[in-house]
């Protein structure tokens, strides 16, 4: 019993978030994952540098979904009034950031084991974290404001393929034959009409578990199930003594 329940430690957090395993049309929250840390070292996101997302090109968008003419109009006009409030918040924010980041920079390799140090280090990187999700505030808003302009199948164009080559990746090892393929793209096209936002793979992994255990209990055989179970769980494990060597125990 425990070597079982060791195999399915991959699975844990997969399952917390499963429920409801559609991911937007229960109102599932697409929340944005944390910065991951390298071994040993502070990653953060740049939080005034330039993201590829959905509308910073209408152009492109137009050739990808074949827009209508009010759409593109008033697509234009919501860009428009997010380049505007953001250009607004990084003259505020901008050189608040830099400022933190400076502090930052000074304190890098000291004090490893003062309390005091570690305190102040975890205050500023906070204040940085604030400073990062209020400017995402913002371009989210106006991404899902975009995204609702567009008809359901137009939605599915942009997401399906981006699902798809998620779930494709996630599953690769266990080589699905044709027909698991064939039930897999009809899942995404199906979820795709239905998110209310642009996907990105990075920032709504979470909200991807749900469907990513829908794909294994639905689609996977046992013997499938028993290899995925065990590849979560070794993954798992590797990341547990990365995560060791990072605080250094």
């Amino acid at each position: 019993m425990k070597t079982y329940s060791s195999i399915l430690v991959g699975l844990v957090a997969f399952a917390l978030a499963a429920a409801p395993v559609c991911l937007a049309a229960e109102g599932v929250e697409m929340r944005p994952e944390k910065p991951k840390r390298a071994e040993g070292k502070r990653v953060r996101e740049e939080p005034f540098g330039q993201r590829a997302g959905f509308g910073d090109n209408l152009d492109q968008l137009n050739e990808k979904l074949d827009l209508s003419d009010e759409q593109k109009e008033k697509l234009g006009k919501l860009i428009e009034t997010r380049d505007k409030a953001l250009a607004k918040y990084d003259k505020v924010n901008e050189p608040k950031a830099q400022k933190i980041e400076g502090r930052l920079s000074q304190l890098k390799g000291k004090g490893a084991k003062n309390r005091q140090v570690q305190n102040m280090r975890r205050q500023l990187e906070g204040y940085l974290k604030n400073i990062q999700m209020g400017r995402r505030r913002i371009t989210d808003a106006g991404e899902k404001r975009m995204f609702a302009l567009l008809t359901p199948e137009q939605r599915a164009k942009w997401n399906t393929p981006i699902l798809q080559d998620e779930l494709t990746k996630e599953f690769s090892l266990l080589f699905l034959d044709t027909k698991q393929e064939e039930r897999l793209e009809s899942l995404c096209k199906a979820q795709a009409k239905r998110l209310s936002v642009p996907l990105d793979p990075e920032r709504h992994a979470k909200a991807l578990d749900g469907l990513k255990l829908q794909v294994y209990r639905s689609i996977l055989t046992k013997k499938q199930q028993f290899e995925y179970r065990k590849m979560k769980a070794a993954t798992s494990k590797k990341d547990k003594a990365r995560e060791r060597v990072r605080i250094g125990r």
